[in-house]
């Protein structure tokens, strides 16, 4: 009888094994991506889903550290202008091999002017590529070419980033044949080259990533990620079991989450800062950018958010080169600001756009609240998504806004970048000379000391000097995490790496 019983719930427990390794993990994310385009994605989203999607010559390890993906291996001429590239033996997700020509046509595909992406100027170095993104030469004039079995890509200038933007998904690999088949444009159901290949889209609510059946190792569980704004929805639903991960917890929730052993922390490279319009009143007025920055307290807005820290500077301590400004003298500008203020017959407004979440309201209504005791100053709060907020940016910035700045690989040049007008997106219009030639010894220089006092220099002229923003919130990475997850593992650029990532 014992027998027959055995025999009789084998299948049965064999069916219950197979569904709960099938089940998939379930992630939240705090908003919509503003693209699943490698090429035009712009935010924290999008960018955590590609480094699951798309395998590119180069990856980052869980330190942020530089490590081969499709790349065997790699030369660099002696005066750093031409790299050549073998290319490993790989397999498109629908069983293609990749070939040498995809990656021609990855890089091509993010220079066009077509596209428009955001992120072309890391790849302005390449040979003929600004005059390829302005339209002033055919894709085809591109330093990127196949020569034999190598990948070759020619440089203008040296560039000392340059394998760690190679990192980035617009540099991977891309199809020509679904690229034309598609009348040139970029689409989510395009094979790719990572873990995960994307197996439902549905915008604003989920996105599915299913195992790529053709990688060396495959991964074992699907993901099924989970567009949820509301901090208290996304908790709900992670202590009721329905969410394994999300990656926005409300700060007065953190303690009471940590004590049930649903917390998980990581260092971050993301800096959240106020900027400014420079070209609209009155931040277009030097001493009214210093009189804010006087008026800002650091040190009591991260004490309201129980983990992060003040900072100073645009760049986060996790990156080489960041330092602490101890003294920003800026206080004769602020009496100044504040006598303007009380003098004035009509009191001054300014708006502050920012996007809508727990953590951004906290600091925001904070800076508010500062603003008005210091100066008199009263600030109308624009709260918006994150997508929305982005667009904004791009076309009609208001006279300041909240943005939060992480780097996507491990190199200063991105946060650094943000504020160079020969770089588009440049949400604050500002314009600096000088900051422009500091930047080019940062982007140029192969001596790493000279490299170094150039990242600082321009620190100083866009805290200091010039005061283009204001740093204010180095953010640390704070997860919610089920006690079913084992292995939970995230990079200080805010990848997830998900294939590694077990669920019990």
């Amino acid at each position: 009888m014992k027998i027959h019983l055995i025999s009789f719930l084998l299948p049965m427990m064999v069916s219950i094994t197979t569904r709960a390794a099938l089940e998939p993990l379930k992630v939240q994310i705090g908003g919509e991506p503003s693209t699943l385009d490698p090429a035009r994605a712009l935010d924290q989203y999008a960018y955590g889903i590609h480094h699951n999607v798309i395998d590119g010559l180069f990856k980052q390890d869980i330190d942020g550290k530089l490590m081969n993906a499709l790349c065997e291996s790699y030369t660099v001429s002696k005066d750093g202008l031409v790299y050549r590239f073998k290319i490993k033996s790989a397999k498109w997700s629908d069983g293609k091999a990749v070939e040498i020509d995809d990656f021609v046509t990855g890089l091509r595909y993010a220079l066009s002017p077509k596209t428009a992406s955001p992120t072309a100027d890391f790849f302005f170095a390449i040979q003929n590529a600004r005059d390829v993104y302005q339209g002033k030469l055919p894709v085809e004039k591109l330093g990127v070419t196949r020569e034999g079995n190598e990948l070759v890509v020619r440089l203008e200038q040296p560039d000392a980033s340059f394998l760690m933007e190679l990192t980035l998904a617009s540099a991977g690999p891309l199809r020509k044949d679904k690229l034309d088949a598609n009348g040139g444009a970029w689409d989510w159901k395009f094979p790719v080259t990572g873990d995960y290949i994307i197996s439902e889209y549905k915008p604003a609510t989920i996105i599915g990533l299913s195992p790529n059946p053709h990688r060396p190792t495959v991964a074992k569980r699907p993901v099924q990620i989970r567009v949820f704004t509301e901090e208290t929805t996304a908790m709900n639903l992670l202590e009721s079991g329905h969410l394994d991960i999300i990656s926005t917890v409300t700060s007065t929730e953190v303690a009471r989450l940590k004590k049930a052993d649903l917390i998980k922390t990581a260092p971050s490279t993301s800096v959240f800062y106020v900027a400014f319009n420079h070209e609209k009143a009155p931040f277009n007025d030097l001493d009214w950018r210093k009189a804010v920055a006087a008026s800002a307290d650091r040190i009591g807005t991260a004490k309201l958010l129980l983990g992060d820290e003040p900072v100073t500077s645009l760049l986060p301590s996790t990156l080489k080169g960041s330092l602490t400004f101890k003294d920003l003298p800026f206080q004769e500008a602020q009496k100044k600001v504040r006598d303007a203020i009380s003098k004035s017959p009509k009191k001054p407004t300014v708006r502050l756009a920012y996007g809508n979440s727990a953590f951004t309201k906290t600091v925001v209504e904070k800076l508010q609240h500062d603003l008005k005791l210091a100066l008199g100053l009263t600030i109308e709060l624009e709260p918006m998504e994150l997508k929305t907020l982005l667009a904004r940016l791009k076309t009609d910035p208001p006279e300041m806004y909240f943005l939060g700045m992480s780097a996507v690989f491990n190199d200063p040049s991105n946060h650094l970048n943000a504020f160079s007008s020969s770089v588009q997106p440049n949400f604050s219009r500002y314009v600096s000379q000088a900051y422009e030639t500091t930047l080019q010894k940062v982007k140029t220089s192969r001596d790493e000391k000279e490299r170094t006092r150039a990242i600082e220099r321009a620190q100083e002229i866009l805290v200091r000097e010039d005061v283009a923003l204001i740093p204010l919130i180095q953010k640390v990475q704070i997860f919610g995490v089920s006690k079913k997850v084992k292995n939970f593992r995230v990079s200080p650029n805010k990848a997830l790496f998900l294939r590694e990532i077990e669920k019990h």
